[in-house]
């Protein structure tokens, strides 16, 4: 659907679509935030140890997922260009052979993280109880990377075709069994022989639910999308696809990357400062998700039509639909944050009643709101960019701001000023605010519109 010139506003239609795109992502988003958050609260009526480890873990666990999405990320951009332009032959190409790649990234990894893995938590500064139980999270957790790795690459292939209900049912089903499952493993249940497990427990849990979302995504994709998962799509093998994949992959998950290294840094600098610092970042980051989950959706759903667009050769449809969506994304995000200002520290009471964690809490949240409204415009803006296959400036930006500003700025602030947490969570603060500005100019300037790797089809 080509866009009128003559108009700045989107169409009718291009909303309905946003906004079918976009819902299913939000409740996706949303159930698996509030399950997480019970998964969390069950951890924390565990150990406030364990609750702090785990989410360290994760962190480390987080690395190899972007790794992953290399190839997963890149064919999402690129299938959603090749919808757009109806190349649907070169769809169906691609998607077997992301499956392909991703399951044998998903093998390297696991086997990197049983070698290393209890190093990486070292790296990070855990000991003691901290390390035992984070070596346990991260090992467990390891083994469902091959099923993590392809789930990543099929879900990006059935969203590309607009199927973003399929995810939101199967996430459904896997989180409330995840749920159950915790919840007998965790504590276990003497009844029925179920021993109590705890950390490894959790990490059991995670596993169920993420071979369920695997088996209901696969039922899907190869029922009703056309994907040729065969040897034979290889020969000849289809390097432009591949190189296209990577042009658009590599520097998207490089940045992604950089900002989980940069993270992985953060939590190091918040384990040095002491256990309660560790703990309140551990909650406050879980509560204060549902923060950005609208702004989260609704860029996810831009991202596809800004694909579907870029391969029509819709320049003005591309700008009139980012424009939109950072403006809504912006306002829920101002919304919601303004009012976990005044529900946090019940909120906090979820999660625990030490009031040194609750405190900090307190004072982190009223930083978080400007980190968390460039943060909006940060995934609209970030995520539409990639989808048009301008992935090179993002990642600049990113190395640039987050090693050269944030990460000094945390130190300085944390350490020499001695503000601790709140320092650091300033510093956080400035990485999204600095990026916004840069990726929005960057938009503003439209040299995004050159950077397409199809064109539309006669």
């Amino acid at each position: 659907m080509r866009g009128d010139g003559m108009s700045g506003k989107l169409l009718p239609e291009q909303k309905k679509e946003l906004l079918r795109l976009s819902w299913p992502l939000m409740v996706e988003t949303l159930l698996v935030m509030l399950i997480g958050n019970v998964s969390t609260i069950l951890l924390a009526n565990f150990s406030d140890d364990a609750a702090g480890s785990i989410s360290v873990a994760n962190q480390v666990i987080s690395m190899f997922h972007l790794v992953f999405m290399i190839i997963s990320t890149g064919t999402g951009i690129l299938s959603a260009q090749y919808v757009g332009a109806r190349l649907f032959d070169k769809t169906a190409k691609l998607g077997g052979m992301a499956i392909f790649i991703a399951g044998l990234l998903g093998v390297v990894g696991a086997a990197v993280m049983f070698l290393f893995g209890e190093t990486f938590l070292v790296w990070l500064n855990l000991e003691g109880t901290f390390l035992a139980y984070g070596k346990t999270f991260a090992m467990i957790s390891a083994g469902g990377f091959v099923i993590q790795a392809i789930a990543f690459a099929m879900s990006q292939i059935i969203f590309s075709h607009g199927y973003t209900k399929v995810g939101m049912y199967a996430s459904l089903v896997a989180n409330v069994v995840n749920l159950g499952v915790n919840y007998m493993l965790i504590f276990g249940v003497p009844g029925l022989g179920i021993p109590e497990l705890g950390v490894a427990g959790a990490a059991i849990g995670g596993l169920v639910a993420r071979l369920i979302y695997f088996s209901l995504l696969a039922v899907f994709l190869f029922k009703s999308v056309d994907v040729k998962v065969s040897f034979r799509i290889f020969r000849p093998f289809p390097k432009n696809i591949l190189r296209d994949i990577l042009k658009v992959g590599v520097p998207s998950i490089a940045e992604n990357l950089s900002y989980t290294g940069s993270q992985l840094i953060i939590t190091s600098f918040v384990a040095i400062v002491g256990a309660v610092a560790v703990t309140s970042k551990s909650y406050y980051e879980t509560i204060a998700m549902f923060t950005w989950a609208t702004a989260a959706s609704i860029a996810g759903g831009t991202t596809i039509m800004v694909g579907h667009m870029t391969g029509q050769g819709d320049d003005v449809g591309r700008d009139r639909i980012v424009h939109h969506s950072m403006k809504i994304g912006v306002i829920a995000t101002f919304v919601v944050s303004s009012l976990l200002i005044f529900a946090i520290v019940p909120l906090g009471r979820l999660f625990t009643d030490n009031p040194a964690i609750l405190g900090l809490m307190r004072t982190i949240v009223a930083i978080d709101i400007f980190l968390e409204l460039a943060r909006a415009m940060n995934m609209v803006v970030g995520t539409s960019l990639k989808a048009t296959g301008d992935t090179r400036y993002p990642l600049f930006v990113a190395l640039v701001v987050q090693w050269a500003a944030m990460l000094p700025v945390a130190y300085v602030l944390c350490f020499v000023a001695g503000l601790g947490l709140a320092g650091i969570w300033i510093a956080i603060a400035l990485d999204e605010v600095l990026r916004s500005v840069f990726l929005y100019a960057r938009w503003r300037s439209g040299r995004w519109k050159t950077k397409a790797l199809v064109r539309p089809s006669a």
